[in-house]
């Protein structure tokens, strides 16, 4: 039998913030220089430098220049629009009309559908998202294409299939 090494701890140091109790029920805000330990994906340890480095001796500290904050969730986004952002100042029906449709009808295409999969969960990524509750695309097509790529890259991601009239 082949012994495989736990894969290393990487220790993040830096300004942490966060809530670790409940804001709706008293919890407050908490803002201070610590560190975190992260062993396969999962946060080990939260405390002292000194501490986290008696724990994991020799693994890589990474310093932070910057603030550390929890991955943000999205309730509400819409997996076939991110190249229509900005299209505004128009009415809703029209904007539909305009913006949303065509470019929802342009999911039908399996190579327009990756590339906007790929554009949208980078974007997510990118900005610090890491769930999100999506509406996804009429087409299933389309819609696996965001899902392969969201499990691609470690998103957290609940989607379905859009029903509308198009």
């Amino acid at each position: 039998m082949t012994h495989h090494p736990d894969p290393p701890v990487s220790i993040f140091h830096g300004r942490i913030l966060d809530t670790p109790d409940d804001p709706f029920t008293g919890g407050e805000l908490r803002a201070e220089e610590c560190a975190l330990a992260v062993h396969d994906g999962v946060i080990t340890f939260r405390g002292p430098l000194a501490e986290a480095q008696h724990r994991h001796p020799g693994d890589e500290v990474i310093a932070v220049d910057g603030l550390l904050l929890p991955g943000l969730v999205d309730t509400h986004v819409h997996y076939p629009q991110p190249r229509i952002i900005g299209g505004l100042g128009m009415p809703l029906l029209q904007w539909l009309d305009r913006c949303a449709l065509p470019e929802e009808a342009r999911m039908a295409d399996p190579a327009h559908a990756e590339a906007v999969a790929g554009e949208f969960v980078e974007g997510l990524i990118g900005a610090g998202t890491t769930t999100a509750l999506v509406f996804g695309a009429h087409y299933a097509a389309a819609t696996d294409a965001l899902f392969l790529y969201a499990h691609g890259l470690g998103l957290l991601m609940r989607a379905g299939v859009v029903v509308a009239d198009l």
